[in-house]
């Protein structure tokens, strides 16, 4: 070893970091193509210089970064896929999502902007001259992810199985792309008349790639 050249003889997998019983370390990704590159001049299978390492590693996104600021990027900065719960709320097409004598359908839509697999439906229904709105309410015939139908058939699912105190309503959507619209259509059971309203808004709360 050159003089002012740190030991890497012991890092990746228990090849290469100093005073650590190979035993102690797993090859992270990309070890082995660093592994298999040949330093000119030295000899087959001798560890590169640990300058060469740590530029390799970073530049192929190996390892942490420089900066506490760039983890979860690579060394040119382009993060790297991660998965999080996110909310993802949905837009009224029709009348402010808002029933009334006139208005007996409504239409919620939203179009991710990430990779999204939808998992807790969210649905609420508020009246000022009712009781129970959400009882009222149901979706039908089904939520669409694009082209695709969320459930196994198509009927009439109550709004009232999905409001912020349900438990065990976990669902599986299917997945949707970025920008593809996610789709529930509502109606009322029973006719709302004269001066009364329901006001309903959806929510999906699910995984998202970011």
């Amino acid at each position: 070893m050159d003089e002012g050249e740190e030991d890497m003889s012991n890092i990746f997998g228990g090849h290469y970091v100093v005073g650590a019983p190979p035993a102690a370390f797993a090859a992270p990704a990309g070890a082995a193509q660093i592994h298999a590159v040949q330093v000119p001049g030295a000899a087959p299978g001798a560890a590169p210089p640990a300058a060469m390492v740590r530029a390799m590693m970073q530049a192929g996104g190996v390892g942490p970064a420089g900066s506490s600021w760039q983890a979860g990027t690579s060394g040119q900065g382009v993060s790297t896929p991660a998965e999080e719960m996110d909310p993802l709320p949905f837009d009224e097409l029709l009348n402010g999502g808002i029933f009334d004598a006139t208005h007996q359908n409504l239409e919620f839509e939203s179009f991710p902007q990430r990779p999204f697999r939808g998992e807790r439906l969210i649905g609420g229904a508020f009246s000022s001259t009712l009781s129970d709105p959400v009882n009222n309410v149901v979706i039908s015939p089904a939520g669409y992810v694009g082209a695709v139908q969320i459930g196994s058939t198509q009927g009439r699912m109550p709004l009232s199985a999905f409001i912020n105190q349900a438990f065990g309503v976990r669902l599986s959507f299917p997945s949707a792309g970025q920008g593809t619209r996610i789709f529930f259509p509502l109606q009322t059971l029973v006719a709302v008349a004269g001066m009364d309203t329901i006001g309903v808004s959806i929510t999906v709360i699910g995984r998202t790639v970011r």
